[in-house]
């Protein structure tokens, strides 16, 4: 069968050792599963590894093709998504939002992943800082947006440029309100959590059929995927993220921006922007698939920690990462 021909040249140019060579693996195979049988995939992506530059070993490629056959791409994904839980045949079932069946997360590829973090220079908060400067080409702590020059009205304005309409709600979550961007205008660092999607309007239509300021109706498409996770302690979770960071960086998914400290445990990863719903759902799967990510966040309506914004116990909420 005739590859896509945007999928021939992802196979063609893989990213090189350390840039993400385990996700790439993940990504391809997903959308390789509607093209060929498993064992012409392990064949596809064993030839198209040979020179990128380690060894990458035939238990890795059975791993991905394995691991990506639950979430496969398929004709008509928008509308229909197909679980094949192990040893079973798929089964297909109308697609919602929040009903697509994610991997089970796996607690020996979390470890891998928390120590390769840890090899590759990121143990903790104050690494994954570090290695933000260092992408930005700043060498020294300067003052700035972490110790709080940015406030929660900036950072709104940086996430969702030229929003109409957002959506903000404090510790109660019943408490969301959303409002023309104007309107909150001096108010917002009183907030705890934010919808990481502009809005579209001041209420809408949610899939039980009740009219709310918070639901799928009333939200836009998605401009950011927002991952966390239930365990471990915040440094675990930096390094976590810098793990799935350079995944994404090698399969081509949306990249880590920003990172949102609760305040308590949380560390909320912003990916993004997001420009291709597919994309993020690759991410999304290979996150909980190695990292055990939370499934809440998924959801585009889902409320997730506001940059600069207080918590319920009146600390602010720190940034730890942000790339421009």
């Amino acid at each position: 069968m005739t590859l896509p021909t945007w999928l021939r040249d992802k196979l063609a140019t893989p990213p090189t050792a350390g840039a993400g060579v385990h996700g790439w693996l993940f990504s391809v195979a997903r959308h390789l599963h509607i093209h060929m049988p498993a064992e012409d995939i392990e064949q596809t992506l064993r030839v198209a590894v040979e020179k990128v530059g380690r060894h990458v070993s035939d238990r890795e490629i059975r791993d991905a093709v394995r691991n990506s056959q639950g979430v496969m791409w398929q004709p008509g994904d928008k509308q229909q998504v197909r679980h094949v839980a192990p040893g079973k045949p798929g089964t297909v079932r109308p697609h919602t939002p929040d009903a697509t069946p994610w991997p089970v997360p796996c607690e020996a590829l979390r470890e891998g992943a928390i120590c390769w973090a840890g090899e590759s220079g990121v143990s903790g908060l104050d690494d994954l800082w570090m290695q933000c400067l260092a992408r930005r080409g700043v060498s020294f702590l300067e003052p700035n947006w972490r110790e709080g020059v940015w406030e929660a009205g900036d950072w709104l304005d940086i996430l969702f440029p030229g929003a109409e309409w957002i959506c903000l709600a404090k510790s109660d979550l019943a408490s969301a309100l959303t409002r023309r961007r104007d309107k909150w205008a001096f108010r917002e660092h009183e907030y705890t959590y934010v919808v990481p999607s502009a809005m579209t309007g001041p209420q809408g239509e949610g899939l039980d059929g009740r009219v709310t300021s918070r639901c799928l109706g009333n939200t836009g498409p998605r401009q950011w995927l927002v991952i966390e996770f239930d365990t471990g302690t915040a440094d675990e979770q930096a390094a976590l993220h810098w793990f799935l960071d350079q995944a994404a960086a090698g399969a081509g998914w949306p990249r880590l921006r920003l990172a949102v400290h609760s305040g308590n445990k949380s560390l909320h990863g912003w990916y993004g922007p997001v420009t291709n719903e597919d994309d993020a759902r690759d991410l999304f799967a290979f996150a909980r698939l190695h990292c055990g990510c939370d499934l809440h966040t998924w959801p585009r309506c889902q409320l997730v920690r506001l940059p600069a914004g207080t918590n319920a116990k009146g600390v602010t909420q720190r940034i730890h990462f942000h790339i421009p």
